[in-house]
């Protein structure tokens, strides 16, 4: 399918009205909301011998204090991965198939036992179905919450472009973005032309590249002439 042309207009109405200027606490809050208008994500944990990453899907429910909350048995799976490591991976996405518009959420965090008696009598409030379900032990049942990570929500919000946007919450930093300018570029223009959205440009103080934009290719690495011209973040840092 080709791609329609670029439109700033679409772009402004595009991650639910999110632009580069929204800071972290408005990404967060808006991708939470589209989280749990999903209500299921599919959760990744890693088992006690971290040697098989476990799948399930898991609902989620945005409770009064803005934060994620969902629950499990503990004595299933995914409550004895949690207790090596709580730091999990939701995902989700959900689609406008008519209109070929596509959204995903990626979330990485700590889901921990809630503490707050107060939300997690909220929790019971709207999930009566899975508190009649352990009505006979709910001392069984843990209450979970996403308490820090950080996230990414995208959005094909036209054919053949793309919006994304990452944050930070709980006291964590946003993961940066996959490709960077390295100090090495001497703008000769190539990874620019290359580009497949048009998501590198020079400004006053060289080249950069406008990340919401981005495909996350590596088609600029690719065609860099010059080693360190374009870096690519892996491992915490960026090389």
């Amino acid at each position: 399918m080709k791609a329609e042309p670029f439109d700033p207009e679409k772009e402004r109405a595009a991650l639910f009205g999110l632009t580069e200027e929204s800071s972290d606490e408005e990404r967060r809050q808006v991708t939470f909301e589209a989280a749990a208008k999903a209500r299921t994500l599919s959760v990744t944990t890693i088992s006690p011998d971290q040697r098989t990453a476990h799948a399930r899907i898991l609902s989620f429910y945005l409770l009064s204090d803005g934060n994620l909350y969902t629950g499990t048995a503990m004595g299933k799976a995914v409550y004895a991965d949690l207790q090596t490591n709580p730091r999990v991976t939701l995902t989700t996405a959900f689609y406008e198939e008519e209109r070929l518009r596509a959204y995903g959420i990626h979330i990485t965090g700590m889901l921990v036992r809630a503490s707050d008696p107060a939300m997690i009598e909220e929790y019971w409030r709207i999930n009566p179905g899975t508190r009649q379900m352990y009505i006979k032990g709910l001392e069984l049942f843990e209450v979970l919450k996403l308490e820090s990570g950080n996230g990414e929500i995208q959005h094909v919000y036209t054919a053949g472009h793309i919006a994304r946007l990452r944050f930070g919450f709980g006291g964590e930093p946003a993961e940066p973005a996959r490709y960077s300018i390295g100090p090495n570029c001497t703008q000769c223009g190539i990874c620019e032309e290359a580009c497949l959205t048009g998501t590198i440009h020079r400004g006053v103080n060289g080249c950069y590249i406008r990340t919401v934009d981005c495909l996350g290719c590596g088609k600029c690495r690719e065609v860099c002439p010059v080693p360190g011209g374009i870096q690519i973040y892996s491992d915490g840092v960026y090389h």
